[in-house]
């Protein structure tokens, strides 16, 4: 039996993908119905960053989509709370955790660990179910990322997940795959969206929220 999704403040999970960078423009996001507000984390001399840029094989060289930079761009990037503070307090603030090396990640998560509240204000999503066990376990919420084939097989090949959802990349969901994915986990959560078109047919085959860029997503599902 599928169980209820967990929406938090509306009827239809909406996340803002790249939380907006001022206040005001954070704002606009939740009154067009965000709910949730995505920040892609990383850490950097032992502190917590919002940044996009992630290696490339290894290199000195790390991207965000097709712009490049050279040497960890970090350091020029905003403090994790800064930006969570630019976030309305009734909102919910979810850590895309984007570390990849064992110890990278070992130790963004004991800031998180450290440094935040468990309760309420933040939860956390990576395709790295032991991260995920790490944080569940000091209390925090988890989402189940499924960027890939791979990690979509592996999700369905297995039982119910201790996730609160999945975040699927949406061009791997169909309302089969849907179902299936109910199966393991309350609320399936489909990225990034930005046509509302599509949007409204991911809606329609049992997608419980969307994480999206775009205004008219938002109002079109809120």
């Amino acid at each position: 039996m599928r169980i209820p999704p967990r929406t938090y403040l509306g009827s239809m999970l909406i996340v803002a993908h790249r939380s907006p960078r001022t206040k005001a423009r954070c704002v606009v996001a939740a009154d067009a119905g965000a709910t949730v507000f995505e920040i892609d984390v990383q850490i950097w001399h032992g502190q917590l960053v919002a940044s996009h840029y992630l290696p490339v094989l290894g290199t000195a060289i790390r991207r965000d989509s097709w712009r490049f930079v050279r040497g960890w761009h970090a350091r020029r990037e905003p403090l994790l709370a800064h930006v969570a503070d630019l976030v309305p307090p009734d909102r919910v603030v979810l850590l895309d955790l984007k570390e990849t090396d064992p110890g990278r990640r070992a130790e963004m998560l004991a800031a998180i660990v450290a440094t935040l509240p468990s309760s309420g204000r933040y939860l956390a999503c990576t395709p790295i179910a032991d991260d995920l066990d790490v944080l569940r376990a000091k209390g925090f919420r988890t989402w189940r990322t499924i960027g890939d084939r791979r990690q979509l097989d592996i999700v369905l090949a297995g039982g119910p997940l201790a996730d609160d959802a999945v975040t699927v990349d949406h061009k791997l969901l169909s309302r089969a795959v849907v179902d299936q994915l109910h199966a393991r986990a309350r609320t399936v959560v489909a990225w990034t969206v930005n046509d509302v078109r599509r949007a409204l047919w991911l809606r329609d085959i049992g997608v419980d929220g969307v994480t999206t860029d775009s205004l008219d997503v938002m109002r079109a599902l809120g």
